[in-house]
């Protein structure tokens, strides 16, 4: 069985469906240019203009169109904080 035909591709068609931003590679696709995963660096886990157009942000800034460009930022800078502090809690 493959991982990626049996896995990944419907939990990615799951996504598509819930309006998420697909960049389906195809299998066995290992890409070097970070750019092409929307990032700047593969030490970037959090894609921060995806984030604030497409993820939570994006939901809340739709929802409240008063969130200034500073509140997008502190709830970007937040999430990052609290993901340090969750990784020196578990010891990693």
């Amino acid at each position: 069985m493959s991982e990626y035909l049996h896995v990944e591709t419907p939990f990615l068609d799951q996504l598509a469906t819930l309006g998420w931003t697909i960049i389906d590679r195809g299998q066995g696709f290992i890409s070097s240019n970070p750019v092409a995963r929307l990032r700047g660096s593969f030490r970037d886990w959090l894609l921060l203009e995806v984030f604030r157009t497409d993820g939570l942000v994006g939901v809340v800034t739709r929802l409240d169109a008063m969130l200034p460009e500073s509140g997008v930022s502190d709830v970007a800078r937040g999430l990052q904080l609290q993901a340090v502090a969750d990784a020196d809690c578990s010891g990693r």
